[in-house]
């Protein structure tokens, strides 16, 4: 009878077990999905500047914008950090990407503000320009399995704005052929030249100390990035993930598949969990109903 007991705290015990690292993902609408493991889809609720207005296709925007983007699950998870923080890119009117600086605050400091990023330029845009502001599909959240791909048909999301003040045009000279222009002016126009380069050069220059992304490519340090610096600034009114039609899509694929053998690990993992509570549940039925027969035969 003893040993009977036993087994049955021991698989009772293997069922809990097993169910728990499930269940700690439950946190206000960051769990795990229903019964079926199906996962809610993560959604953008808003884009705004410091005063609280819309970014999405707004004309005027600050040459330095700071942006607030709120999306409707916890984000900021240092699970997934490394992975969301490459999924924000900026790209000027000629589908040049610019540098980026992405902030959050840690959901062990501060949980209200778990759905919270805030992305701004490395430096400073050019006036009368357009940028357009791409999220990739792979933004996920803390729960492993909503990801921004269920909402934008795999697309992501590409915000377009257009900054304040006049778009600077260059004017040229005429130009002087290199045989009938004496050897000293020719040395100043080289001189002049690689002083405009250096110029025009540095609107939106990615910053090698503190960007995330950048035009070359290059994978940053991980802690280049101010993850945990509060941020005074308008919150989102909206409570809801924006429409697809409210958001432009872009016109090429962004990258983001760096880690998609990780999150396919993450995912078998889950199933092996779940196998492993349904066998555990299947013992334990199967015990109880040879334990029942046995009484009944002994009465």
């Amino acid at each position: 009878m003893r040993r009977r007991s036993g087994l049955l705290a021991l698989l009772l015990f293997t069922v809990l077990l097993s169910a728990l690292p499930l269940a700690a993902y439950g946190d206000n609408d960051d769990g795990p999905g229903n019964d079926q493991g199906v996962f809610k889809p993560l959604g953008l609720v808003s884009a705004t500047l410091d005063n609280g207005t819309s970014i999405i296709k707004a004309d005027n925007v600050p040459l330095k914008p700071k942006i607030t983007m709120q999306f409707d699950k916890n984000v900021v998870s240092l699970i997934y950090w490394e992975k969301n923080k490459r999924c924000f890119h900026l790209y000027d009117e000629n589908g040049k990407e610019l540098a980026l600086i992405l902030s959050k605050i840690n959901d062990t400091v501060d949980f209200t503000k778990r759905q919270y990023i805030w992305v701004e330029p490395a430096g400073q845009l050019a006036p009368g320009t357009g940028y357009r502001l791409y999220v990739a599909p792979d933004l996920v959240a803390k729960n492993g399995g909503s990801t921004l791909s269920m909402t934008t048909d795999n697309q992501g999301v590409t915000i377009r704005f257009k900054t304040a003040g006049e778009k600077i045009r260059q004017i040229s000279g005429p130009a002087i052929a290199a045989e009938d222009a004496p050897p000293d002016a020719a040395a100043g126009s080289a001189g002049a030249a690689l002083a405009d380069n250096k110029i025009t050069g540095g609107a939106g220059a990615a910053s090698t100390t503190s960007t995330v992304t950048g035009s070359t490519g290059t994978e940053p340090a991980p802690d280049a990035a101010p993850e945990d610096t509060p941020v005074t600034g308008g919150s989102a009114a909206a409570s809801k993930p924006l429409a697809e039609a409210d958001l432009d899509q872009p016109n090429e694929a962004a990258p983001g598949e760096a880690d998609a053998a990780k999150f396919a690990a993450v995912q078998r993992g889950r199933r092996l969990q779940n196998i492993v509570a349904a066998a555990s549940g299947i013992l334990l039925a199967g015990w109880a109903a040879v334990e029942v027969s046995r009484r009944k035969k002994k009465g």
